[in-house]
């Protein structure tokens, strides 16, 4: 488990920079519940992790929050290290000892009264908020809970109040993030690459993760002399 390290995309598409606007609105206007819960659920490869970022990276996110922290918490979590993550995130320091049973207590303690924007990116197990952090966030402050995750029952079981989907980008958003992406600056290699760079897009699924993978392995070849073949 890791944290991200929140690397801005060189490039994130319109509809991207469009629904990040718009969530950032919607967590701000809901930052004094107790807590808000929203989702972003989509195929692995889509873009949920990109949309949080901009989400998570946002000026006016930053002054609207007391406490800030962003978690990676992936498929084989630990209790205890995901707990002490959270704390280092909110800048407690570690210490060594601790148990599943403090720790809660402790997390409690230092968000009590203070306004709090956690991020979990890729949840697989509803349990992570059901059984762990739900006890010690609930009752303590106003705040708002972010959770990105590819399955609709998670968000369920969870309770959020606001679900947004990401859905593969358009041909032409996954066409404009390939040629950006391979750093393809003339006009005249733009257009004398694009069928060939479509049906590449179409074969990626219009994953921007799978799209941008192609777009660094193709990068190295001299595309306008050996057109991607």
């Amino acid at each position: 488990m890791r944290s991200s390290n929140l690397v801005e995309p060189n490039l994130v598409g319109k509809e991207i920079i469009h629904a990040s606007r718009k969530l950032v609105n919607f967590v701000v206007a809901h930052k004094d519940n107790k807590p808000y819960k929203l989702a972003i659920v989509g195929t692995g490869g889509v873009g949920k992790t990109t949309l949080a970022q901009k989400i998570y990276n946002d000026q006016q996110i930053k002054g609207s929050f007391k406490i800030h922290a962003w978690i990676c918490v992936s498929q084989d979590y630990n209790e205890v290290t995901l707990l002490k993550e959270v704390l280092v995130n909110i800048g407690v320091h570690d210490e060594q000892g601790e148990t599943k049973g403090e720790l809660p207590k402790k997390l409690a303690e230092t968000i009590e009264g203070k306004s709090f924007f956690l991020v979990l990116d890729d949840v697989w197990k509803s349990i992570i908020w059901t059984d762990l952090l739900r006890t010690p966030l609930h009752g303590t402050s106003a705040g708002v809970l972010l959770v990105t995750t590819r399955d609709d029952q998670i968000t369920k079981r969870i309770g959020v109040h606001h679900t947004h989907r990401v859905d593969p980008m358009s041909v032409d958003v996954g066409w404009e993030l390939l040629w950006k992406s391979m750093n393809v600056n003339e006009e005249k290699d733009v257009q004398n690459l694009r069928n060939t760079g479509i049906e590449i897009v179409r074969k990626c699924g219009c994953l921007p993760l799978a799209i941008k993978v192609t777009a660094s392995a193709l990068a190295s070849k001299d595309l306008t002399e050996h057109p991607l073949g």
